[in-house]
């Protein structure tokens, strides 16, 4: 009997039988000595159907039971995640299946409370962790505001998390929801924050592949990188290395997630290269692999090289940092 077969007893079966189906094929997967990347892929496609049909509690015990699985099934893995903290906790402080992207994304949309509980992860990437720091800095400014309306508004407010003039967003009046409010528009594909880990109606943004292409048919790599970033709305350091043929893989990825098709996206590779595609077999193997990218993975390479991006500006404040409170210490000595 199949996975669908499970699912379609329990959604026309008597009340509680999904939610005892989705408790037990999680036991049955946390009991199995080895379980493979398969197993987890089909614990997946079980569970995912019946979530919006448990309860609470259910989705707790899950959420316990599998933050210490590897590998782990990530849809399920990424659904328990968006959950308040009383579910969501053990995953966010241990499940492995969560990457960076994954623990930065959680931050902009559910704020401090979540950071919180990412910051107690064994071997955080210190990027994120000075990020954590600096929200936590920012509402403890924030609160202190609040408390006296009349105080001028402290350095931790005006952290700005835009990687460039273009994309910077005006900073609302609360200073850690305004790091998040950068953090989401920087997060998202195409430029509009998204609510929610998975939005199955958010619709691709424009590709831009008009510009894409003029830029790559004048031959000068500098105008084409600069369009590359403005159209992924990536920062340009991100998308300067993605003309060379080192990177190439990442960049058919961006196209991919850009929503280009495979004839537009087979131009800018070869006006920007005209010698990575010499022969028809080439060719064919181009339109092959460009035709197996699913959307979301390309979308999800934008998203990596946002949140290198967000990586990287936050080490550079905390440098900054770093440095101005050595300076304050030499004055005061």
């Amino acid at each position: 009997m199949s996975s669908s077969d499970f699912r379609e007893i329990a959604i026309r079966g008597e009340e509680g039988k999904a939610e005892r189906l989705f408790r037990a094929s999680v036991s049955a997967f946390c009991a199995l000595t080895r379980p493979t990347r398969q197993n987890a892929v089909q614990l997946d496609d079980l569970t995912l159907p019946l979530y919006d049909q448990v309860s609470a509690e259910a989705r707790r015990y899950v959420a316990a039971a599998l933050s210490e699985c590897r590998p782990a099934p990530a849809g399920l893995v990424r659904r328990l995640a968006a959950e308040p903290l009383e579910i969501s906790a053990p995953i966010l402080m241990r499940s492995r299946a969560l990457k960076d992207v994954d623990l930065i994304g959680l931050i902009a949309r559910h704020g401090i409370g979540h950071a919180r509980a990412i910051a107690n992860r064994a071997s955080l990437n210190p990027a994120i962790a000075r990020l954590i720091r600096a929200l936590e800095a920012a509402s403890a400014a924030q609160a202190a505001v609040d408390a006296e309306p009349n105080q001028p508004p402290s350095l931790e407010e005006e952290i700005v998390l835009s990687p460039s003039a273009e994309t910077a967003i005006p900073r609302p009046s609360g200073a850690a929801e305004g790091a998040r409010a950068r953090l989401r528009a920087m997060m998202a594909v195409g430029g509009e924050a998204k609510p929610t880990l998975s939005d199955p109606e958010a619709q691709p943004a424009p590709t831009g592949y008009g510009k894409l292409r003029d830029t790559a048919l004048t031959g000068v790599p500098a105008l084409f990188q600069t369009a590359l970033a403005d159209t992924a709305d990536i920062a340009y350091t991100q998308a300067r290395p993605l003309s060379q043929r080192a990177l190439r893989r990442s960049l058919v990825l961006v196209l991919r997630g850009l929503g280009l098709s495979v004839e537009q996206a087979f131009l800018v590779v070869s006006a920007i290269d005209p010698n990575a595609h010499p022969h028809a077999e080439a060719i064919r193997l181009f339109v092959e692999h460009y035709n197996l990218i699913h959307v979301e993975a390309g979308r999800d390479e934008i998203r990596r090289l946002k949140a290198e991006s967000v990586a990287a500006l936050v080490r550079r404040q905390a440098d900054a940092e770093a440095v101005a409170g050595e300076a304050r210490l030499l004055r005061a000595s």
